[in-house]
């Protein structure tokens, strides 16, 4: 005897209550991204410029990107820590993407403040990446986006693995 597929109930526009979750880590991501692009262009000083090594140019901007991408992440998952209850599914949705669009960044961020000293000041800035090639292919940032990447998609599984234990309860 096959088991009966459980129906959903109600319209169309049930199935879409708390969607509003999701457009919020989405507009965090845009304004999070745009500021950046502006606040590191304001926030040029000597030497900042692309060509230039040690590449001091990339590096302001993935740091103050990050710093602004932290802030959106914590946001984002404050939004879904307090939807959970009434919208389990965009919640668990908010959490994962959150993750995956932010944390990369975030990770590169904690990385640029631990290799560099005095990132905001011009001539008396010291980082440990002597050109953009060292930059680009730090192994550190590589693993920890990696990591970040991961994370993300086991947040996603587990989820929609908890969903489903509720719902079947």
């Amino acid at each position: 005897m096959r088991e009966s597929v459980p129906q959903m109930t109600g319209t169309w526009k049930d199935g879409l209550r708390g969607a509003w979750l999701v457009a919020i880590g989405l507009a965090l991501y845009v304004v999070a991204g745009q500021v950046g692009l502006w606040w590191g262009e304001s926030l040029r000083v000597v030497n900042d410029y692309p060509g230039h090594n040690p590449p001091w140019y990339f590096i302001r901007r993935d740091a103050i990107t990050g710093g602004l991408f932290a802030a959106a992440l914590a946001l984002s998952l404050a939004a879904a820590f307090l939807g959970r209850r009434k919208y389990p599914a965009y919640a668990g949705m908010l959490a994962w993407m959150s993750v995956l669009w932010f944390g990369g960044g975030v990770f590169r961020w904690l990385v640029i403040l631990a290799s560099t000293h005095d990132v905001m000041e011009g001539g008396a800035s010291t980082t440990r990446w002597a050109t953009l090639d060292s930059y680009l292919g730090d192994p550190v940032i590589t693993a920890g986006q990696v990591g970040v990447y991961v994370f993300a998609i086991l947040i996603a599984i587990a989820s929609g693995v908890t969903r489903r234990a509720a719902a079947a309860a």
